[in-house]
Order: C-alpha cells, then structure tokens, then sequence
C-alpha cells in the first residue's frame, strides 16, 4: 500500500468499525418517523420500516429491511395469541376502539391500537427508536369482567416470514435458538426480551402464569 493509499485505508477501517457499532452506524442518524392513514400505520427508522393494517382488525402487514432495501410481506401473519382461561384470544376477538401515533419521531416512533372486548381490552404498543435495528412490541390487558383471568401462554408475535430457520446460540446452548428468515441480501431475526421463551417458526411465544384480578391490568414482555 502506497502512502497516498493509508488514509482511504484507515478511513474505510474507521467506516467499518462505525457500521459494526448500530448506534454509530449512517443508518442510526436517519429520524424516526411514523405515518397514519385510514386504515393503515406506518413506523420506519434507518434500519426498518413496519407496516400495520387497521382496516379489517390489526394485521402486521410488511416488514422492510431499509438496510438493504428489502421487505417481505406477512399477510398471514397473527399479531398475538393469548392462551387464558377465558379461551385462545387472537385479534379476530376484538374490535378495533382507537389507533394512535404516540410519537412521531425524531428520537421515537411509537404507535398503539387498541383493541375491545365484553370482557378484555388489549392494547398493542409498538415502538421504534432512532438508534436501534429493531422494534419493540409489548401488550397491556385489562380485565373487564368479574372473574379472574389467567394468561398462561402470550404468543407475542407471529409475523410468518418466509422460510424462517433456527439460529443457535452456540456451545452449551443448544436449547436457546432465535428465528431468523434470510432474504438475497439480508434478512430479519426476532425474540422476546425475557429469559424463558419458545419458537415455533416465527412465532414468539413465553409463559407469563400471571393471573389478572377483575378491575386489573398486565404487561407482557417486549417482543423485538
């Protein structure tokens, strides 16, 4: 290498070395925004871009890789399946009441829907910050009846990419996989933020065994 060439070289390790750091990265200094039309919202930062459909109930619509400027549809996608003792809830259970932009950017994107039932009102949160390649999304119920509702099982997510695969953690890890689907130039990975939790596919499942007083109110953990 010619002492005319050092600097690009140092430059580009310099380059790299921002890329390998997310937050350091040309894609973390993109704002967040966040985008609602009739029946349909929006959230995007430099890395991703999540389409939601409200307009026949909650649908997870299309998931886009900006990094890459790939994106997949998830048309059969769930956008959660609490196992209770009142029965499986799925979105098809509930009426849409409200859907809202809770920030629009430059730092947040965080949208809600919330959803109605006699007995159970599900809110859904999603939320997308500047600096990260992904989202986070967590559900709040509160129990409307005048019995004791138990969540045994909350399926947080279920996007149904296509040909999702199992990405181990590694020695003495054989247990822990995370989902990944990987597309010609990149692709998606997600898992929920807790200890103990279970894929099937694509779909994030953990085991909360949290029982909700009449009157009362529960977060689930943040699926990413």
């Amino acid at each position: 290498v010619r002492k005319d060439q050092l600097g690009a070289v140092e430059q580009t390790a310099a380059d790299v070395d921002r890329a390998l750091i997310v937050a350091e990265s040309r894609w973390a200094q993109t704002p967040c925004s966040a985008k609602s039309t009739a029946g349909a919202i929006s959230l995007a930062n430099g890395f991703l871009q999540l389409d939601l459909s409200t307009e026949k109930g909650l649908k997870e619509a299309r998931l886009t890789n900006r990094v890459t400027d790939e994106s997949a549809a998830t048309d059969d996608s769930t956008a959660f399946v609490l196992h209770t003792s009142a029965g499986d809830l799925t979105p098809d259970r509930f009426k849409i009441a409200k859907t809202e932009v809770v920030s629009a950017g430059p730092e947040t994107a965080e949208a809600r829907v919330d959803l109605t039932s006699p007995e159970l009102d599900v809110a859904v949160h999603y939320r997308l910050r500047r600096q990260d390649h992904f989202y986070h999304k967590w559900l709040t119920l509160t129990n409307k009846g005048n019995a004791d509702l138990q969540v045994q099982d909350a399926t947080l997510s279920a996007l149904q990419l296509p040909l999702p695969a199992a990405l181990f953690s590694g020695p003495g890890h054989q247990d822990l996989s995370y989902p990944i689907t990987t597309l010609k130039k990149g692709g998606f990975f997600s898992c929920i933020e807790t200890v103990h939790w279970d894929h099937v596919g694509d779909a994030l499942t953990y085991y909360p065994g949290e029982t909700v007083k009449p009157g009362g109110t529960y977060a689930t953990e943040k699926a990413v």
